[in-house]
């Protein structure tokens, strides 16, 4: 990782990136922070999140972005941490899920062999 960039978690650059497209105007609102609150409370993205802590985090990201060359900082903290996502965890919970389907799937087949078996039988 680049010298400088701020490591996030995936969840903080969702919420970096949000926090940054909403002080776009140079604040942010208190209805823009209950959208980012909902967010977070909703996606699967955020299931592991804490939520207390989203306040921190938007002020953690205000402040970065308040610095020399900030919202370059935002963009290339976000840009790795999501990479990181996409190439490590998330491509092991998709491999997880499509084993779990592959399994799922054959024990249904395997079950309606079965139902057909036992109808013969009766």
């Amino acid at each position: 990782m680049a010298t400088g960039v701020a490591q996030l978690t995936p969840q903080e650059a969702i919420i970096y990136l949000m926090v940054m497209a909403y002080a776009s105007d140079g604040r942010i609102a208190e209805v823009e922070l209950r959208t980012i609150g909902r967010v977070v409370r909703s996606f699967p993205l955020f299931a592991s999140a804490d939520e207390e802590t989203l306040v921190e985090t938007a002020e953690d990201c205000g402040e970065l972005m308040a610095s020399e060359d900030g919202l370059h900082k935002v963009l290339e903290a976000a840009k790795f941490a999501l990479q990181e996502y996409l190439s490590g965890s998330y491509r092991e919970n998709e491999e997880q899920l499509e084993s779990a389907e592959f399994v799922a799937k054959e024990n249904l087949r395997r079950a309606q062999e079965y139902l057909v078996y036992s109808k013969k039988l009766a």
